[in-house]
């Protein structure tokens, strides 16, 4: 599914829909200071039906000129999972109980314009 903005903060975070156990998403931020237009993030939404492992992968952008980071955060927006490379692809592993909201959030930490991505997630 293509992310929709606004979803830059878990207020406006877009849903997260599950087909056989995984989930994706193509998005892109932009954090490039001489650019007039900043995505500096993208949020997503969760909540599974049961507790369940969960692995999130951030892929397909322009390592090393495109530096984003992942995160998974709780309900109460604390932060459960997180990566934050330099070099490669960001992934993260948790698991999560059930009947809870969790978010996604996609983060430019620096981009060299917009940086599109590709964002998977799967159910263990």
């Amino acid at each position: 599914m293509p992310e929709v903005e606004p979803n830059d903060e878990a207020a406006d975070a877009q849903v997260i829909t599950f087909s056989n156990g995984a989930a994706f998403s193509m998005g892109s931020v932009n954090f490039d200071a001489s650019s007039s237009k900043i995505d500096e993030s993208d949020t997503y939404a969760l909540t599974l039906n049961s507790a369940s492992a969960i692995e999130i992968e951030l892929s397909h952008f322009d390592v090393p000129d495109d530096d984003l980071d992942l995160f998974l955060l709780d309900a109460e927006l604390e932060i459960v999972a997180f990566s934050e490379s330099v070099s490669s692809f960001e992934i993260v592993a948790a698991e999560l109980s059930g009947g809870v909201i969790y978010y996604v959030v996609v983060r430019a930490f620096n981009t060299l314009g917009d940086a599109p991505y590709l964002l998977s997630i799967d159910l263990n």
